[in-house]
Parts: structure tokens; C-alpha cells; sequence
């Protein structure tokens, strides 16, 4: 009963997970890592995120980007489980939990003066979607799939069951980044920022109406759907303090309507430091961001399970992360960037909804590793083009995975431009998909084969302007 209702609360944050990053960091900051993708080099205004010590190079003067992405994904678990069958006949059954970020915006300024430079940027560190299960999880309904062969068992001929189940939830870690750089000597730089993360989890959800059709004469000889819950209070009635009164008044309290409404929040502050190397057309970057410690706390509402008391908390870091990136500028119209990244998730606290002796961060084999190359094109002195790709690779036990947070290996594509409208200002657009690896994982339930193949899709089209008040003309 713990491990479902630990289900109906975990769920909502995971189906909101990131659209291109690590377990639950988002790389994508700004609309022009959609067109672009490895930014890990750029000089323009949202290098306040993914190059800071780079800013000392920028020109003199203020910079500042502002943006938003519209993002799309659909989760879905593809489950064979025999007792499945009790409903409708078939034991394959499919869930989707949809996800829609209409707001996923950013912010970056730049103020860079001679050999230094302070910058700041908002954005959205972790999720930033909401997500809707409108039939629940299999998780959820695989727990109640049983009932008609646990009924038949004592007796009593049960071949159907159905049920409510809907969970909505949205989840956003808030990041918002302040720093200075200073250019060392003519072709390096350092930069030192403090990362303020605020998280905010939301869950509404419910199961409800659980009913089967158990022949039973004097209660219900005509094997018509009814209430479980009733039926085994009408049980446990008839027959007090007998073993099989109080198995049913057990069976009673489990199969009762459940609601959760409940909200948790939490704020760590962590450190960022990054390197900057420029010299002949070449540039690279290493950055490393601190792991933060956040701790979520419960402010619940209404709780119908009793495992999420009002004020309990949680782990939920986002884990170290190291970042490098090397980049060559050809004939002055044609940038190639490469670069890496590694997440320490094994150092990382998360919570482990299955399990209070293992740690989630223990089913972690290595940390996640993604490799990334972009390349931009300056068509025109107003034109540019780009593109980009992404691998993420994830090692993980196959234990790690489940319905509310199972991670797969991707190729991300992001295609777009850049558009100067005018000397001080140029318009982003792009688009990205990501390409996920179906993953399937066999495990039991109630000593029954569970098979889910988990699938994913996802579409990011973003929107921006960069704004560079100089002196410079261009």
C-alpha cells in the first residue's frame, strides 16, 4: 500500500522531468541552445549560463537575452501483466502521461568593462511542465488487477474489476545565476558564480470506485460490479473476529477512495566555477557547477493515505556536474563546437519510492554522460544558421527504472537561426526532437511477469532576442 501511494506522489515530478539534460537538471537554458545545442563556448548573451568566464571577452557594454521555449512530450508504458485481462480481456495495457510547457522562458544579462565582467541569469534549472495521467499508471492499477483472482482463491467465482484513476501534477526547479569574470591574461579568463535553485513540486490525484463482480450468495448472487470496498466491509461485518473478518476489513481500507493534494518546496544554493581559453580561433571552456543539496518539504492539504504528513521532507539534489567544451573558428564564417558533459549522480541524495534500505542514487551505475557538437554558420553579416546533436547516455540498473522515473538514451537534434533585426538587436527561432531508445524491463508483481517497454517523445520550439548595447558598430 506504501510503494502505490508513493507511486501517485512521485509520479507527477518525474512525468515533468527534463527535455534535454541529466535525472533532473534541464541544459536546455536559452532559445538558442534549441538551434544550436552545444553552447559551451558562445559569447553572446547567455554565456551569463553556459560560459561564464567567458563573458570577459565579450565586447564592452551590456548584453542581454531574453527567450522562451514551447515544449511537448508524451510518456508512455507499454505493460503486459496477465491479471490485466480482468479488465476488458487484453493484458497489454497502454498509459501515456502527457506534458505541455507553454512557459519556459530565460533570462541572461552581461555587463562586461575592460578586463571584467558581472553577469546574471534566470531560467529553469529542473522540469517546468505540467503533466496529466488521465487513466493513472499501471503502477496504480496493477496493484488492484489481483482482486479477481485473490476473490476466486477464497471461494467466490470474480472475473472483472475496473477503476478510477487520474494524477495531474507540475513540477519546476527554479535557477537563477549571479557572477563576475576577469580576464587573466590576453587569452584566459575565470569566472566564480552563486546558483540559487528554488523547487516546487504540485500533485492532485485519486483512486476511486474500485469495483468487481464476485459471486456471492446472500450479497451478491447475480455477480453484478460492485463497490469492493463495501463488499468486503459487508464481510468483515458478518464475520467479526474471524481471520477471514479481518482480511476483509484489511482489503476494506486498501480498496477505499484515496485523494492526495499536495504541494512541496525546497532552495539550496551551490557554487559555479568555469575557465575560458580564447587564442587563434580556438576556444574552450571547463566549468564545474556543485552539487545542491535540496530538501523538499510537505505542505499537504488533503492526504487520504497518511504517508505524506504536513512538513515531512525529502532529498531532491541536483547533482555536480562537469562541463567541457572546444570550439575552431573556420574562415571567419563557420563555428565547430564540441563538448561534453558528466553529472555525479551516484553522489547525489534522491528519494527511492520503492525501497527505504536502498538509495535511489545506489541503481546508478556511472554517472550520466552527453556528448554534443554544433556547428553555426554566418551566412550573412544578419544571417546565421546552426544546427546541433546531443547523445545522453544513461547507466543505470535496470531497478531504476519505473512508470514515474525510467531514463532513456537519446539523440536530440536542434536546427535554427539567428536574425539581426537591427544594429543593437537579433531574433533566435529553432526547434528541437529528441529521438529516445525504447527500454524494456521484466519484473514481478504479486509473483506475476510484469513487462513494461518504456517509450518516449518530445519537440522543443523556442523563441528569443538578443539585445548588445556598444560601441561598436555593426
Amino acid at each position: 500500500m506504501k510503494r502505490f501511494f508513493t507511486i501517485l506522489l512521485l509520479s507527477a515530478a518525474a512525468a515533468s522531468t527534463a527535455f534535454a539534460g541529466g535525472v533532473v537538471t534541464n541544459t536546455n537554458h536559452s532559445a538558442q541552445f534549441i538551434r544550436h545545442i552545444a553552447r559551451g563556448t558562445t559569447l553572446d548573451a547567455d554565456a551569463a549560463y553556459y560560459n561564464p568566464a567567458g563573458t570577459a571577452f565579450m565586447e564592452d557594454g551590456f548584453h542581454f537575452s531574453v527567450g522562451n521555449q514551447f515544449a511537448f512530450q508524451t510518456r508512455t508504458s507499454d505493460i503486459t501483466y496477465a491479471p490485466f485481462a480482468y479488465s476488458g480481456g487484453n493484458d497489454t495495457k497502454r498509459f501515456d502521461g502527457k506534458t505541455f510547457s507553454p512557459l519556459v522562458p530565460n533570462l541572461d544579462l552581461v555587463w562586461k568593462y575592460k578586463r571584467f565582467a558581472i553577469m546574471a541569469s534566470v531560467g529553469i534549472g529542473g522540469g517546468g511542465g505540467s503533466a496529466e495521467y488521465a487513466n493513472g499508471l499501471g503502477a496504480f492499477e496493477s496493484q488492484f488487477a489481483v482482486l479477481p483472482a485473490a476473490i476466486t482463491g477464497l471461494g467466490y467465482n470474480t472475473s472483472a474489476y475496473s477503476m478510477e484513476s487520474s494524477m495531474t501534477g507540475y513540477q519546476v526547479t527554479y535557477a537563477a545565476q549571479l557572477g563576475a569574470a576577469i580576464k587573466i591574461t590576453k587569452w584566459l579568463s575565470f569566472a566564480a558564480q552563486a546558483r540559487f535553485n528554488i523547487a516546487t513540486n504540485k500533485y492532485q490525484g485519486y483512486i476511486r470506485n474500485i469495483m468487481v463482480n464476485p459471486t456471492i450468495p446472500g450479497i451478491n448472487p447475480n455477480g453484478d460490479m460492485v463497490s469492493a470496498s463495501t463488499l468486503f466491509n459487508t464481510i468483515a461485518d458478518m464475520m467479526p473476529g474471524t481471520p477471514a473478518g479481518t482480511a476483509a476489513a484489511q482489503y476494506a481500507a486498501l480498496v477505499a477512495d484515496k485523494e492526495l493534494d499536495c504541494m512541496q518546496t525546497g532552495w539550496a544554493v551551490s557554487p559555479v566555477l568555469a575557465l575560458y581559453f580564447n587564442h587563434k580561433g580556438w576556444s574552450a571552456m571547463v566549468r564545474y557547477d556543485f552539487r545542491s543539496a535540496i530538501k523538499l518539504t510537505n505542505s499537504t492539504k488533503v492526504d487520504g493515505t497518511g504517508l505524506f504528513p504536513d512538513g515531512a521532507r525529502t532529498p531532491y539534489d541536483q547533482p555536480a556536474m562537469l562541463t567541457t567544451a572546444l570550439s575552431k573558428r573556420f574562415v571567419d564564417r563557420v563555428t565547430l563546437t564540441a563538448e561534453y558533459h558528466y553529472y555525479f549522480d551516484k553522489q547525489a541524495h534522491w528519494e527511492n519510492a520503492f525501497s527505504t534500505t536502498i538509495p535511489k542514487q545506489d541503481l546508478v551505475n556511472t554517472g550520466t554522460m552527453e556528448y554534443l557538437l554544433g556547428v553555426e554558420f554566418d551566412v550573412t553579416k544578419n544571417v546565421l544558421l546552426s544546427c546541433g546533436v546531443q547523445y545522453t547516455d544513461y547507466d543505470v540498473k535496470d531497478e531504476f527504472h519505473s512508470e514515474l522515473s525510467y531514463q532513456l538514451d537519446a539523440v536530440s537534434v536542434g536546427l535554427g537561426g539567428a536574425f539581426r533585426l537591427c544594429r543593437f538587436l537579433r531574433l533566435n527561432v529553432g526547434v528541437m526532437h529528441g529521438f529516445f531508445l525504447p527500454k524494456s524491463v521484466t519484473s514481478e508483481v504479486s509473483g506475476v511477469p510484469y513487462t513494461t517497454r518504456y517509450s518516449r517523445r518530445s519537440t522543443v520550439a523556442s523563441v528569443g532576442l538578443d539585445f548588445s548595447f556598444t560601441s561598436k558598430k555593426r
